[in-house]
């Protein structure tokens, strides 16, 4: 396994996730990722397109990990002071390179469960892994049936 360390920083109930004109999940508002630089997902994105043909667009709220999407709830009053304390903290974070295809976007693997530590003390359940979302395919990709078995194994 190829790993690289990347330095994120958490943000609580991002604002951009408001432009949302609908909520797709029960807690869509408690929402909790990981940005990172989106230069990462320019960098794998470029090398994919380079090696396979396969072009990506952005990940819509930019290259980040999802700590919590919203399908969960948990006590946003109680939770309060360590929100706070967790919004725009700095955190490393190890990614396996080796790239997957998870629906529509490509992404790689999270290593360590630093993770799920603070998934828990917001009283969360456990997650079996986190990814990095790298981009979305791009709708010309898709268009041009480029879709070929060895990219849809990725």
């Amino acid at each position: 396994m190829c790993k690289i360390t990347v330095k994120g920083h958490i943000q609580v109930f991002p604002k951009d996730r408001s432009r949302l004109s609908r909520k797709k999940k029960p807690y869509e508002e408690q929402t909790i990722v990981i940005k990172l630089s989106n230069d990462i997902g320019r960098l794998y994105s470029s090398m994919l397109f380079k090696e396979k043909g396969i072009l990506l667009e952005p990940p819509p709220f930019g290259c980040h990990v999802t700590l919590n999407n919203g399908k969960h709830y948990f006590d946003v009053a109680k939770q309060k002071d360590y929100l706070k304390e967790l919004d725009g903290k700095a955190i490393q974070i190890a990614i396996d390179v080796n790239m997957y295809r998870h629906w529509e976007f490509f992404a790689m693997p999270v290593i360590g469960t630093e993770l799920n530590k603070i998934r828990r003390r917001l009283g969360l359940p456990y997650k079996d892994d986190f990814h990095v979302t790298i981009g979305r395919l791009h709708p010309n990709t898709k268009r041009l049936g480029l879709l070929t078995k060895e990219i849809n194994e990725l």
